[in-house]
């Protein structure tokens, strides 16, 4: 990729608002891709001297240049200090560097007319955005959000891996507080926008439900005119919230009247298999019944997009669970599923629906850990999941709200003999250990920041380990 492929030729300063040094020698300089991170740059990319709350990425621009960068985008401030330093070099001085990655990039985008999915929710973005993408690459190139970068950095930096041999792109957009949406969602100027669901999450920042709705809601700002938004029904106040935009709505549901509602659903193996109002049938090899809920989203935009009944049961069975997301193993005749990646109120209610539907022969256990950043209800909110998880067999807490989720489960009858509150990861997986018998189900699940993967990993070690096999 040459600056004129990315840029039609138009020098790459104009958009940026810097000035270009070269040394005067006025050659035409090949960029090959975009960077903010020396340990992963190539040889002809562009280097973004981003800052963050520990690090300053002007500190590495020699590195950069000595791994081969084409260019760098630097801070003025640097510039005037060290510029001097790298006269023989392509520098770009900015005023702020990560405002000039996201014009870049947003510049970059609108030469592009192909459709655009945007997917923000509080859960389920990640595999919902999955699954559209599985979807439409039928049809053909996907770019699509790789990993977590759905973020002011993240997205910036996938939309300028957008080429002519891209046919659509699908971008996951993640929000902790008011205004977050809007700026990714200004800069991605979706023609589609899905909201997958809202709920308790990050309201040390966000400060309540209502908060978030109206953060998540902010898609529809951007939404190109003409455009749609998919929305959940199953939350009201979020459809009420989206009414003020001008732009088609479709909605899915699992239990209320939408376009796309759950007729009946069975859940066969680690799966389930599902059948629409409208007449789609399908198989969903993901569980929790969640993902029966982004598969209704997938669905609508699916359909929106021209994606056949065909098409999209084919593409819905060939998904495989995220790490950490609801990820079912066989462990030594144990059935575990692994949801570390991530937790909150409404994550973790889901999480304990599904095991409370699995038949078992065994016993029924969950290790769970604290939810973060939930602020001044993270005490309320885990005794909530406490007494949602009354009704297993076992129930081992850690972290700093262990207490709380106790004390909810014991109000709602469940035996303190049968609950363990532990203080670390060793700890837990101590006691599960010598209590897990072949025929139990254990779900592990936690915030990001727990790491209770590592207790997953330990009981893996500690046994056989088979992937569960199930029929579909």
């Amino acid at each position: 990729m040459t600056l004129k492929d990315v840029l039609d030729g138009t020098r790459l300063e104009a958009y940026l608002r810097g000035k270009v040094t070269d040394s005067g020698r006025g050659r035409q300089t090949v960029f090959t891709g975009f960077s903010i991170d020396t340990r992963t740059l190539k040889r002809g990319e562009i280097f973004f001297a981003l800052k963050g709350p520990s690090f300053d990425g002007n500190d590495f621009i020699p590195e950069a240049f000595q791994k081969g960068a084409a260019a760098a985008v630097c801070s003025l401030e640097w510039f005037r200090k060290e510029g001097d330093s790298l006269a023989d070099r392509l520098l770009i001085p900015s005023g702020d560097t990560l405002a000039s990655l996201q014009e870049l990039s947003s510049f970059h985008r609108r030469k592009f007319k192909l459709p655009l999915v945007a997917v923000t929710g509080t859960n389920g973005k990640t595999t919902t955005k999955e699954m559209i993408a599985a979807c439409l690459g039928q049809k053909g190139k996907v770019l699509k959000t790789e990993g977590n970068l759905n973020n002011h950095i993240g997205v910036p930096l996938t939309l300028l891996g957008l080429s002519l041999e891209h046919s659509t792109a699908v971008l996951e957009l993640g929000m902790s507080r008011r205004g977050e949406i809007r700026r990714l969602a200004e800069i991605a100027r979706p023609s589609v926008g899905v909201i997958t669901n809202v709920g308790a999450a990050h309201l040390r920042d966000a400060g309540s439900v209502d908060e978030i709705v109206k953060g998540k809601s902010e898609l529809g700002e951007y939404v190109e005119s003409g455009g749609t938004l998919v929305l959940n029904a199953d939350f009201p106040q979020l459809v009420k919230e989206n009414e003020k935009w001008n732009l088609r709505k479709i909605t899915f549901s699992l239990d209320r009247p939408s376009q796309f509602r759950l007729k009946r659903f069975t859940q066969k193996g680690a799966g389930y298999e599902i059948e629409v109002e409208d007449g789609a049938a399908y198989y969903v090899p993901l569980l929790g019944k969640g993902n029966i809920s982004n598969s209704l989203a997938a669905l609508a935009v699916s359909k929106l997009m021209g994606i056949s009944d065909a098409e999209f049961a084919r593409a819905i069975a060939s998904m495989k669970p995220m790490p950490g997301r609801m990820e079912l193993e066989e462990v030594g005749g144990i059935r575990i599923i692994n949801d570390s990646y991530n937790a909150n109120p409404v994550s973790v209610s889901l999480a304990l629906e599904t095991i409370r539907e699995i038949e078992v022969r065994g016993k029924k256990v969950a290790l769970l850990g604290d939810m973060l950043e939930l602020g001044e209800a993270s005490g309320s909110l885990h005794k909530e999941i406490g007494e949602r998880a009354a009704f297993l067999d076992e129930l081992y807490a850690i972290g700093e709200f262990s207490l709380h989720i106790r004390e909810g489960a014991e109000a709602k009858g469940m035996p303190s003999s049968r609950i363990k509150t532990v203080e670390t990861r060793e700890e837990a997986l101590n006691l599960l250990k010598p209590a897990l018998a072949s025929g139990d189900l254990l779900l592990i699940k936690g915030s990001r920041g727990m790491k209770l993967e590592e207790v997953f990993k330990g009981l893996k070690a500690n046994r056989m380990v088979n992937k569960a096999k199930v029929a579909k």
